[in-house]
């Protein structure tokens, strides 16, 4: 059994990171993350036994991010960084994800890592939304053709959305 310690994310990651490559004293636990499953990063702990200092790598998995993933924290405590990481990590995997990036920076290095890791046509694989382009307007109609889906099929859908947003007025 652990016992974790509570830290800052910053000591965590710099100093304790520098003290687990150069200690040959400290306790690693090999760990790869499985193949539905993002690494987050190190977390350190103490042995209950014997007190002593034990590193592990921790992880998320997939299904826990089918949703939504929420990143919060004061500015300058990396949360860009850590966002970095896990995006990285969905491109190689193959995995989709979406950037609501407000300042813009975050969303330009995505664009380099798509081009680096992808094998795939980016124009195919890609949909970016830059709401002060006048000239990438992105448009939704929900009546338009689907290929392979019967209109009937289409409406159907449609109406069940519509009952799922308006739920409490439907029917009445």
């Amino acid at each position: 059994m652990f016992k974790w310690a509570k830290t800052l994310l910053k000591k965590l990651f710099k100093r304790e990171k520098a003290i687990l490559a150069f200690s040959p004293k400290i306790k690693v636990e090999q760990r790869v993350p499985s193949k539905d499953e993002l690494a987050l990063g190190w977390a350190f702990g103490y042995d209950e036994k014997t007190d002593e200092r034990v590193y592990q790598l921790k992880g998320i998995n997939q299904k826990y991010r089918e949703t939504h993933f929420y990143t919060i924290g004061a500015s300058g405590t990396g949360k860009t960084k850590f966002l970095e990481y896990l995006i990285k990590q969905d491109i190689k995997n193959g995995e989709g994800f979406g950037v609501i990036d407000p300042h813009g920076d975050l969303i330009e290095d995505v664009k380099g890592w798509l081009y680096f890791y992808s094998s795939k046509s980016l124009e195919d694989n890609i949909i970016l939304i830059e709401p002060t382009n006048p000239n990438a307007i992105v448009s939704f109609n929900p009546l338009e053709k689907i290929k392979g889906i019967s209109p009937e099929e289409q409406a159907g859908e449609l109406v069940e959305v519509f009952k799922k947003i308006w739920s409490d007025a439907w029917g009445a």
